[in-house]
């Protein structure tokens, strides 16, 4: 499936409101993103979270009722609380009740843009996104067998779908760039955790670093085919790409394609260092810092 994204991503939120301008002060807003991944869905949501901690609308809360890539019957109706704990602002006492998803960018958008700032967004984060205990023990488990002791090469490389709106980035290159990094920086002791979507780049970075790559187990495309859209298996595979994003926060530097996953690794880890394979891209929080 090709997502239909515009002009800034970021800010795609479900039915325009109309010609005129509508208030929404007394308006308490139901977040839903049932077609974008679930690193795409955390972004539009910051950016409804500063629209309602800057008084622009009565509440917000998340509810994905059964809609969404994610959404799972044995896990639940709402797969936002499958792997984040709830989000519910506001009241919604004599409030209009508003679903929302895609199309109020350009309503909400040009209200808080002065208020995006990368230390704004970092805030909002922090306080109010929780990811699960259970996600956040399996990657703490992972970390502390395979991490500990070592400098931690991360390397996230998106493909499958990602190249109908990104340049795809050659996997020469990309070994390329972590070779001088190594050669540059004398590292001896030192892992490389690989997070992809990309069964073939896994296998030819086990071969160019042997025994030194770590990656978990996961589903990976070996056609290009994007595995996350129509899988049979759609809780997991939300849950593994929230655990690469935690254990790619966990890295001594990143090595990053365009991608909302790997941006949010490095907003869970601001401090981390970000080397990007590709240009400036859309799916980043860098553009906001001041």
């Amino acid at each position: 499936m090709i997502i239909f994204r515009l002009i800034l991503v970021f800010f795609t939120f479900c039915r325009p409101l109309g010609a005129q301008e509508v208030r929404h002060d007394d308006v308490f807003l139901e977040f839903r993103m049932p077609h974008e991944g679930i690193f795409a869905t955390f972004s539009a949501l910051v950016c409804m979270l500063i629209y309602y901690e800057s008084g622009q609308c009565a509440g917000l809360e998340v509810d994905f009722q059964k809609y969404g890539i994610y959404y799972d019957a044995d896990h639940g109706p709402n797969w936002w609380e499958y792997y984040c704990e709830p989000i519910s602002l506001g009241n919604k006492r004599d409030a209009r009740i508003l679903p929302c998803s895609n199309c109020l960018v350009h309503e909400i958008f040009p209200k808080i843009e002065e208020l995006l700032t990368l230390p704004r967004i970092l805030e909002v984060i922090q306080k109010h996104i929780k990811i699960k205990s259970h996600i956040r023990r399996k990657a703490d488990f992972f970390a502390e067998h395979n991490f500990k002791g070592f400098h931690i090469i991360g390397v996230h490389y998106r493909g499958t779908d990602r190249v109908t709106d990104a340049s795809r980035v050659p996997y020469e290159e990309v070994v390329d760039k972590v070779q001088n990094y190594i050669e540059e920086c004398h590292l001896v002791n030192y892992r490389i955790f690989v997070a992809t979507d990309e069964q073939p780049f896994l296998d030819l970075m086990q071969t160019i670093f042997p025994k030194r790559i770590l990656a978990i187990p996961a589903a990976r495309s070996t056609d290009r085919k994007a595995v996350h859209i129509g899988s049979k298996t759609p809780y997991l595979q939300g849950e593994e790409a929230m655990i690469d994003c935690l254990l790619l926060s966990r890295s001594s530097v990143l090595f990053r394609c365009s991608s909302w996953l790997s941006t949010w690794a490095s907003a869970f880890n601001p401090a981390m260092p970000v080397i990007m394979l590709q240009g400036k891209s859309r799916d980043d929080w860098e553009k906001f810092r001041n």
